[in-house]
């Protein structure tokens, strides 16, 4: 394990310290609506939303954001931060009966949006308020400023913003998110503030930026880990420049925007990658020098798109919500090929242990400072359940299969749901897409499994009309791969499912793979 140093702060204390390091006035953050605020605009704009935010909500209490990704968000979260609060990041795309699990789960009573949001998305929020959440809406909130409100602020708290801050303690939650739910409720994730700061410690060591001349394109939603901590959090407080565009699915207008602001840095998951790719003219990412792939496996053929079209080597990335959306990284000279993710972050432990019917790997179970405190499960709303595995207290069961090279390099097979047992043998649903995807690069694919009265087959979706299994198990002789391997049944379809943050949603997949069985 690589030891790791680094100075437990609050996320509040973190945006202090890297004003004072790279200067009140560099400008670090814009969103497609307003030009770039700076540090002293940031700070200035969160201390107000904190302050606005005590009229509607008590110390200490967990309070939902339901935001679109623009930088008044960013000025909410840290405001909450501040004052005391501790933000809850609301997945919008849940709907209805999501949203109210996620309120219950982290028992939020008071949740914080914005009224032209709501009626841009027609979020239906009645569900919350029949269950007791009290709803404000920002535009509300900005007309309580009261005159004590404005001399607090002019007179206080911006000329010392330090004397804003009401929580001082590193080991207590910062922020709370939530999981998916594709295995049943969403969890919420419990991150401490020394969380949030370790991994921002962590990659300090092995995705060093210029701070000068960086500049950071993030498309993802800030209700996801990756999009909130890696993309927007940690180069905040790191000094590099963000731009947060609304919606990571504008696959053409993405590309025109990165020229536009001259990004540097691009992050998005391989379904976003290769569908910015293909929009792309070569001179849209002619300023990309890094792009980072996360939240599911980088794909070959994407990878050779990069490479071929545009010169970029995409680095791919292994998280989870629970370490604050990061383990390990392929970056610079750690960067190895063959379906690695690099090795472990600094200061991250990891054990693998066995699973039956698997003939190398196993379950990876982790250890290190960014892995969370712990979850909130809705059957015990509020209540947080530390973290531990069967390898002990603080050690986190990530649900995935992974293989530990010699070199201590990091292969993740897939995570244990995305398994299927075909006539008694594990057949990774990775794989099956893996063999398709080298078959008909120029397409989209996604496997899934059925079950029937003989048990469990697999189902592939493709956007390729002329994709057969004979193709695929050409492609699978070529690979030595075994027959099992490709996919029993193949599904025509227009276009895969997207999630707002970029995966491929699955469980509509899954959905429509049993729905064939009744049809």
């Amino acid at each position: 394990m690589q030891p790791l140093q680094f100075r437990k702060l609050t996320l509040f204390e973190g945006l202090l310290q890297a004003a004072a390091r790279f200067g009140l006035d560099k400008p670090v953050f814009q969103d497609a609506r307003e030009p770039a605020k700076s540090y002293r605009e940031l700070i200035r704009s969160a201390l107000a939303a904190g302050r606005l935010a005590r009229h509607v909500s008590a110390p200490g209490e967990v309070v939902g954001l339901l935001l679109p990704n623009v930088a008044g968000t960013v000025s909410m979260l840290f405001g909450l931060s501040a004052s005391g609060r501790v933000p809850a990041m609301l997945n919008y795309s849940v709907g209805p009966t999501g949203l109210a699990w996620a309120c219950q789960t982290a028992k939020v009573s008071t949740v914080i949006t914005s009224a032209k949001f709501v009626e841009a998305l027609k979020l239906d929020l009645s569900d919350l308020t029949r269950r007791g959440v009290v709803v404000h809406t920002v535009e509300d909130l900005r007309a309580t400023l009261s005159l004590t409100d404005k001399l607090w602020l002019k007179l206080w708290a911006w000329p010392r913003p330090e004397r804003g801050i009401t929580v001082r303690d590193p080991e207590a939650v910062a922020i709370v998110l939530f999981t998916s739910g594709s295995e049943g409720r969403p969890k919420g994730v419990a991150l401490t503030h020394s969380n949030v700061c370790a991994l921002k410690a962590q990659l300090d060591v092995v995705l060093p930026c210029s701070p000068d001349d960086d500049r950071w394109f993030s498309p993802l939603p800030m209700f996801h880990s990756y999009g909130l901590i890696g993309t927007v959090i940690s180069p905040l407080l790191r000094g590099h420049f963000v731009y947060l565009h609304l919606s990571p699915l504008d696959f053409r207008e993405i590309p025109k925007r990165i020229a536009a602001v001259r990004a540097t840095h691009l992050f998005g998951s391989t379904l976003l990658l290769a569908n910015y790719g293909r929009a792309a003219d070569p001179q849209d990412f002619a300023t990309l020098k890094v792009v980072v792939s996360g939240g599911e496996m980088l794909a070959d053929e994407v990878t050779k798109m990069y490479r071929d079209r545009f010169g970029l080597t995409i680095w791919e990335g292994y998280g989870s919500t629970e370490s604050a959306c990061a383990m390990a990284l392929n970056t610079g000279a750690l960067w190895r090929s063959g379906n690695t993710v690099g090795p472990m972050l600094p200061g991250m432990e990891f054990r693998i242990a066995p699973l039956p019917g698997l003939p190398r790997g196993g379950v990876l179970h982790v250890r290190g400072p960014n892995v969370m405190k712990g979850y909130l499960l809705s059957d015990h709303p509020g209540e947080l359940s530390p973290t531990g595995s069967s390898f002990g207290p603080g050690w986190l069961d990530t649900g995935d299969v992974a293989d530990v090279l010699e070199d201590g390099y990091l292969r993740i097979e897939g995570r244990i749901k995305r398994f299927a047992k075909v006539a008694g043998e594990l057949v990774s649903l990775d794989l099956v897409e893996r063999l398709a995807r080298r078959a008909s690069p120029d397409c989209d694919h996604a496997a899934t499994v059925q079950l029937t009265a003989d048990g469990e087959t697999t189902i592939l979706f493709t956007t390729d009309p002329a994709l057969t299994r004979a193709r695929l198990l050409a492609v699978a002789r070529d690979l030595g791969e075994q027959e099992l391997a490709v996919a029993r049944q193949l599904v025509r379809t227009e276009a895969l499912p997207i999630l707002p943050n970029g995966k491929t949603d699955y469980i509509r997949l899954r959905s429509q793979a049993e729905a064939m069985i009744t049809a």
